[in-house]
C-alpha cells in the first residue's frame, strides 16, 4: 500500500473513532439525564408522595416499562463505551469483548421494546371534553413507537445472539450482514421517531402549520433528511456485507 494512501486511511480511522466515541458519550449524557429523572420519580413513589403516586398510577405499565428501558439503555451505552476503550485504546481482540458487545446490543433492544406499552396507550381513542365521540389524538405518535419496536428490537436481539455465539464476530460474514441490517433498522427507527411526531400535529393543526417559521425547517429536516439517512444506511449495509475482512482496531 502506498504511504500516502495509508496515511489517509489512518486519518479516516481516527476520525471514525472520534465520531463514534463522541456519539456514545453524548448519548450517555442524554440518557443519564432521563435515568436520573426516572429514578427521582421512582424514589418519590416509594416515599408515597401523592402527586407522584397519581402520576405513576395513571401511567401504569407504560411508566414502569420506560423506567426499565432507560435503565437498560444506561448499561447498554456504558457497555459500549467500555468496549470501545478495550478495542481502540487497549487494543483487545474483538473475541475478548464480544460478551460485552452482545449484552449492550441486547439491552438496547430491550430499551426499544419498553416503548410497546406506551405505543398501545397512545394509539387508543381518547374522549375529549366538548367533542362528540372518541378521537385518536395521539395515534400516529403511538404508531411511531410501535414501528420503532419492530425496526430495532428483533434485529438487535438476533445480532446480540450472533455476536455472542461467534468466536470472532467481525470475521463472520453473516454477523456483518446482520450488523448492517440492524444499523439500517436503527436509523429507520430514528427517522420514524422524527417523522411520526409531526403527523398528529398536522392532523390537529393542518398543513399550513408546517409552513410557519422555524416549524418548516424542523419538518423538512424530518421529512427529507431522515429518509436520506435511511438510504445511506442501506447503502452502507450493502457495502459492509461485501467486505471480506474487517478489523476491530480500525
Amino acid at each position: 500500500m502506498e504511504p500516502t494512501l495509508r496515511v489517509k486511511q489512518d486519518t479516516l480511522s481516527i476520525m471514525v473513532k472520534i465520531c463514534v466515541s463522541a456519539v456514545l458519550l453524548s448519548l450517555f449524557v442524554f440518557n443519564l439525564y432521563w435515568v436520573i429523572d426516572s429514578y427521582r420519580l421512582f424514589f418519590n413513589y416509594l416515599s408515597g408522595q401523592p402527586e407522584v403516586l397519581q402520576y405513576i398510577n395513571r401511567g401504569g405499565l407504560s411508566y414502569w416499562a420506560v423506567h426499565v428501558g432507560l435503565t437498560a439503555r444506561f448499561f447498554a451505552v456504558a457497555g459500549c463505551l467500555v468496549a470501545v476503550f478495550l478495542l481502540w485504546v487497549r487494543a483487545q481482540p474483538c473475541s475478548k469483548v464480544k460478551g460485552l458487545l452482545a449484552a449492550a446490543l441486547a439491552l438496547e433492544g430491550i430499551y426499544f421494546l419498553s416503548f410497546f406499552p406506551s405505543a398501545l396507550m397512545l394509539m387508543k381513542p381518547r374522549f375529549v371534553e366538548g367533542v362528540a365521540g372518541a378521537e385518536f389524538q395521539t395515534f400516529f405518535l403511538g404508531a411511531g413507537y410501535l414501528l420503532q419496536v419492530i425496526a430495532v428490537t428483533p434485529l438487535f436481539l438476533v445480532l446480540a445472539f450472533k455476536v455472542y455465539r461467534s468466536a470472532n464476530p467481525l470475521q463472520k460474514p453473516d454477523v456483518r450482514v446482520w450488523a448492517g441490517i440492524a444499523f439500517a433498522g436503527y436509523v429507520a427507527a430514528l427517522a420514524i421517531n422524527a417523522v411520526f411526531r409531526w403527523l398528529d400535529m398536522v392532523r390537529l393543526m393542518g398543513v399550513p402549520f408546517l409552513l410557519t417559521g422555524i416549524v418548516a425547517v424542523g419538518f423538512l429536516d424530518a421529512a427529507v433528511l431522515m429518509p436520506l439517512a435511511v438510504a445511506f444506511a442501506v447503502v452502507g449495509t450493502h457495502r459492509l456485507s461485501k467486505k471480506k475482512e474487517v478489523t476491530a482496531a480500525k
